[in-house]
């Protein structure tokens, strides 16, 4: 297929390897996406609403993810948490500048092969001046092993894929039109 795209286009393998290189791909790797809402504020500060989605991956019994919310960019996680799902029970850990380590939201698989790539919502506080963006996340094992680690990631915009790919289109084309190709017709 390569092959074919590079004769029709008259384009090296510099160009297409770095067309590769643009597309994210994660392979074996959990990504927890997020969508993000800006939501009215009730007098407690910048409130958020954090939709996430957890792709790649089922957990075993006893198997849980925390999300990490760094004190100096949250102050609450609003309570009670949000359930993830019929297999999931949660915990919540609210930020506090007093302790050494972050806030975190955790959901802890109580059944066979639970997910989360249907969604779960939370709503958290900002601290002054900060702006809701990427968090961490760990994953467990049952015996409180960190067996992966990442940073959840923005839910990119569909626009923002196809915008992409109309200008990579529109380079190659102008690359085979200076070429004079045959084929190549505006």
């Amino acid at each position: 297929m390569w092959q074919h795209l590079r004769e029709r286009l008259h384009i090296g393998s510099h160009f297409i390897l770095a067309l590769l290189l643009l597309l994210p791909v994660q392979v074996g790797a959990t990504a927890i996406l997020y969508a993000l809402e800006d939501l009215p504020d009730d007098g407690s500060g910048d409130r958020v609403r954090y939709t996430y989605f957890v792709s790649e991956r089922s957990f075993a019994t006893g198997e849980r993810f925390s999300i990490l919310f760094d004190p100096a960019l949250f102050t609450a996680i609003e309570t009670p948490a949000p359930l993830v799902g019929a297999d999931w029970d949660t915990l919540v850990l609210q930020p506090d500048d007093g302790l050494p380590s972050a806030g975190r939201y955790e959901g802890i698989a109580t059944g066979e092969a639970a997910s989360v790539v249907d969604g779960f919502e939370i709503v958290a506080i900002l601290a002054a001046s900060s702006t809701a963006g990427d968090q961490s996340f760990e994953i467990f094992d049952p015996s409180f092993q960190v067996v992966e680690s990442g940073t959840t990631a923005l839910i990119p915009e569909p626009g923002s894929g196809a915008l992409m790919a109309l200008g990579l289109g529109g380079l190659a084309r102008l690359r085979c039109a200076r070429r004079g190709a045959p084929g190549c017709r505006w």
